[in-house]
């Protein structure tokens, strides 16, 4: 770790993701906003989906501009559009009619290409043998900025108001636009390893597992949505009354592990840990649904969600770099910014799928049924990519 974080490039890009994200994890609480708005509940859903929707439905376009055009420039152009994209947003519900929803849309666009190129960009600094790593520190920066965020904006708008807060996170995405200058100076002054360097690794890339991998990273985005979006439901239905406790739980996990074991992956066998950690997903979601059939039972609730969180963030922690990695693999240097754009896509596909339709399934059959649901499609995408490897060994 110490490598990476000596090497200049990685940590302007770790920074500028840090001031990035923190403006757009402020964004968290903008359905608070509209609420005091007078907003109905189905329309602040459609107003924070969309952006996720429009940036799924870029992918196609953004993934081959990684790998086109300069992805510090490229960098550089989504944090700048971030600032007018954020201070507008007041101004927008001004407006009325469906402006804020078309703000949200381009706001889904430049979130869209800013997070896979930052990740590219990583992953092109780092060294063959610490790629996992690096973007385990990538992911740090991404749970700390989520975890931080959202309680200092939700304290800006209670103790200055909601006109101090979007310039406020407007100013995080343009702190990260001013970095990119000094990311662009040191690149120059040092280029970034070419495919001979940095791919050095790659002895066995097997492109004929990518359909599997995709299908099991997809599951594993369902498997965070039913985790972070409904045990918090839950948990209020098991008598516990406060649920921070929990997604303390799932940060602190995934970063420890990230930080600790992060290096795992460049050691060992990639595709024996997406195994493993798919595996302990799966558990966790079991754990879950028995949880859910338990019922509320005091002794077994007050900790139930602190455990849960451990279990899941250790093997999401886990699995996100590994598979990012593996996944990035399948297509070489020339196609980095591409697969790493829709790794992030297919992740986030399965995230939202699972957001639209396991609620129904909780709300009409209990969470006990729902999570066996969830455990039963994601255990079947781990034993497709056991078999998958398995048959290719």
């Amino acid at each position: 770790m110490r490598r990476l974080l000596s090497t200049p490039e990685i940590r302007l890009v770790l920074a500028i993701h840090f001031f990035w994200h923190m403006s757009v994890s402020a964004l968290w609480i903008v359905p608070k906003w509209l609420h005091g708005l007078s907003f109905t509940e189905g329309r602040i859903g459609v107003v924070m989906g969309i952006a996720g929707v429009t940036g799924l439905m870029a992918t196609p376009l953004i993934g081959p501009l990684l790998d086109r055009v300069s992805r510090v420039g490229l960098l550089r152009t989504a944090t700048f559009l971030s600032v007018p994209l954020i201070l507008i947003l007041p101004l927008a519900a001004e407006i009325g009619g469906l402006a804020i929803e078309g703000v949200r849309m381009v706001q889904g666009i430049a979130f869209g290409l800013a997070f896979p190129v930052a990740g590219a960009l990583v992953s092109d600094f780092a060294p063959a043998n610490e790629r996992v790593r690096a973007l385990g520190l990538f992911g740090v920066v991404t749970q700390l900025t989520q975890a931080a965020a959202p309680a200092l904006a939700e304290w800006v708008s209670i103790r200055f108001g909601y006109g101090a807060l979007f310039p406020l996170a407007a100013a995080g995405s343009g702190i990260g636009f001013c970095l990119t200058f000094a990311l662009a100076a040191s690149v120059r002054r040092r280029p970034a390893p070419t495919s001979a360097t940095n791919d050095a690794k790659n002895v066995v890339v097997r492109p004929e597992l990518r359909r599997p991998l995709s299908v099991l990273v997809a599951g594993t985005g369902i498997t965070y949505g039913a985790i972070v979006t409904f045990v918090p439901v839950m948990l209020l239905n098991l008598g516990v009354a406060a649920v921070a406790p929990f997604f303390a739980a799932v940060s602190l996990a995934s970063v420890a592990v990230r930080i600790f074991f992060g290096g795992l992956g460049d050691r060992m066998d990639q595709d024996r840990l997406i195994l493993y950690s798919g595996f302990g997903a799966t558990m966790a979601v079991v754990l879950a649904g028995v949880l859910a059939g338990v019922g509320p039972v005091s002794h077994v609730a007050s900790w139930s969600g602190v455990i849960l969180g451990l279990a899941f963030g250790s093997a999401a922690g886990l699995f996100y770099p590994v598979a990012n990695v593996r996944y990035v693999d399948f297509g070489g240097h020339a196609e980095r910014g591409r697969r790493m754009a829709y790794y992030a896509a297919t992740y986030s596909a399965g995230i939202t799928a699972g957001n639209l339709a396991l609620g129904f399934l909780a709300e009409y059959f209990g969470f006990a049924f729902m999570y066996g649901f969830v455990a039963a499609v994601h255990g079947a995408t781990v034993v497709m990519f056991f078999l998958a490897v398995r048959a290719r060994r």
